[in-house]
């Protein structure tokens, strides 16, 4: 078979600006109203912000105990060193960044502890943001 083609060189007819008269009557058409709004966040939203709420709640938990129990200088005893143990991998990227500081009487603030509390607690006000961001965008209805 032959490819035959087709080439129409036809302009399309100019556009006419007609005015209109009050006689002329449109045919009835459907109004869509279009806006945009806050709608309440998804349920999904809401448990991954409770979760991630509860995970800091125990990282700040943790880390204050520790503060306390280096500030009063605690024996290394059983749950003293649960708790360095639990807390190590929390602790371990700041150890060292700051000198302790130590007061009369052998109390000592382990400064590491108070950035690593200031760290955790940017680092959840952020990821609260942006969950805040993802689930309350504004949706056009």
């Amino acid at each position: 078979m032959a490819d035959r083609r087709v080439i129409v060189t036809e302009e399309p007819p100019p556009v006419v600006e007609v005015e209109r008269e009050a006689w002329v009557v449109e045919e009835p058409r459907e109004q869509v109203i279009v806006e945009t709004r806050r709608v309440g966040p998804s349920r999904v939203a809401v448990a991954v912000g409770q979760v991630v709420g509860f995970a800091f709640l125990i990282i700040y938990t943790l880390l204050g105990i520790r503060l306390v129990l280096e500030l009063v200088a605690a024996r290394p005893a059983g749950f003293t060193l649960w708790i360095q143990r639990v807390t190590d991998p929390l602790y371990a990227p700041f150890s060292g960044i700051l000198p302790n500081i130590v007061f009369e009487g052998g109390y000592t603030l382990v400064t590491p502890l108070v950035v690593a509390l200031i760290a955790y607690g940017l680092l959840h006000w952020a990821i609260r943001r942006l969950l805040r961001t993802i689930a309350y965008r504004p949706t056009t209805v």
